[in-house]
């Protein structure tokens, strides 16, 4: 019984030992031939116009992004209903691949697919339609192409959301970036 007691108490010892770092994430992200780590708290909260960065390592960062601002629709207002207590919004962002940029490790998905949280924290499912609507100009769109980002380009342009009309912030990349927007 005593042993059972102590193997347990080592094992749990031993699961707390690795995760000492649980505020710090660090991932290996695929560069190239290379495999970079990168760090990241989790979350990391931005304000507009500021950069983050994926996949950096000696040579430079494989992705820069930042959405620069949020704003009414510059287009028609047509498409899809608007779900209730939403706005239709465009976040608009720049972003800048480098030669190590991999788009099976970094797809663009990743990050013009949003969700939103309100002043309680509570999350808000996916933001995005399910179709471009007319709310940008087709040449403005960014995030419908299904089309991946190649390596040393740079894109801008707006994302179509329903923004809720309580959100504080929207979160990219899978939950790590989080941008306010009040």
């Amino acid at each position: 019984m005593k042993f059972t007691r102590f193997m347990s108490l080592g094992f749990l010892l031993g699961v707390l030992a690795g995760c000492g770092d649980a505020g710090q994430g660090t991932s290996q992200v695929p560069v190239g031939n290379a495999a970079a780590t990168t760090t990241m708290a989790s979350p990391q909260l931005f304000r507009l116009g500021e950069e983050a960065t994926e996949g950096c390592g000696n040579s430079g960062c494989a992705l820069k992004f930042t959405l620069v601002k949020v704003s009414e629709c510059t287009g028609e207002r047509g498409g899809e209903t608007l779900p209730p207590g939403t706005s239709r919004k465009l976040l608009w962002i720049e972003v800048e691949t480098s030669n190590a940029y991999d788009a099976s490790t970094l797809p663009a998905s990743r990050f013009t697919q949003f969700t939103a949280i309100n002043p309680t924290g509570v999350t808000k499912g996916a933001i995005n339609p399910t179709t471009p609507g007319p709310c940008a100009a087709k040449a403005d769109r960014v995030g419908f192409t299904g089309e991946p980002w190649a390596q040393g380009r740079k894109y801008s342009g707006a994302v179509e959301v329903f923004l809720p009309d309580t959100a504080t912030k929207v979160v990219n990349a899978e939950g790590y970036w989080q941008w306010a927007v009040q």
